[in-house]
């Protein structure tokens, strides 16, 4: 990706932001769908499930955004997390992340879930909904720096906004830094013409 082209992009980003911030959110979560076809597809990406035990009271959530990319948990850090039922979860990224990912709590999974939620969150009882809340709201078993807490309570972790805010550094080789992570996954089974 042209660094340029990326700037442009951001620029356009921003005043969709202001005119209208749903259209951003899907700007945003369309290209994060397309960015990560190939990734996931590459021979070095891992998935593996892990269901939580049914005793358990807490379920999983999902929200508006089912899919989430996941910052900021140590354990968690560059994976992707998809719910599938609610005791049963799918992450991928590097195998040392995803095993990361396998000791996260269900309350710890659920945080990163919400945080990247447009604007709803469902769950199969009311309690799990409380503990988001109060999670959420720094009360709660998460607890975390105020921006962090701040960017959880936005749609898509804050990212909008923060993307319309902040232009993009021209020393920053985004193209560049992008490719690294994809070839890091291993070659792509797609012909990019590249």
């Amino acid at each position: 990706m042209n660094n340029v082209l990326f700037r442009q992009e951001n620029q356009l980003l921003g005043m969709a932001y202001e005119k209208d911030s749903k259209l951003a959110n899907n700007i945003i979560r369309s290209d994060i769908f397309e960015m990560y076809q190939d990734l996931i597809s590459r021979p070095l990406w891992k998935w593996k499930c892990k269901i939580f035990p049914k005793d358990l009271k807490s379920n999983l959530i999902i929200s508006d955004n089912p899919v989430c990319k996941v910052l900021g948990i140590d354990k968690a850090t560059g994976s992707l997390m998809v719910p599938l039922t609610k005791k049963r979860i799918l992450y991928g990224g590097k195998s040392e992340i995803v095993e990361g990912c396998r000791n996260l709590s269900i309350r710890e999974v659920n945080f990163c879930l919400a945080a990247w939620a447009e604007r709803n969150i469902y769950a199969a009882d009311k309690q799990t909904l409380k503990d988001i809340v109060t999670d959420l709201s720094g009360k709660g078993l998460i607890i975390g720096p105020q921006d962090v807490l701040d960017a959880v309570r936005k749609p898509l972790f804050g990212l909008p906004e923060r993307a319309a805010k902040n232009p993009v550094p021209e020393d920053i080789d985004l193209g560049k830094f992008w490719k690294s992570l994809k070839d890091s996954f291993g070659p792509s089974i797609f012909d990019s013409g590249e």
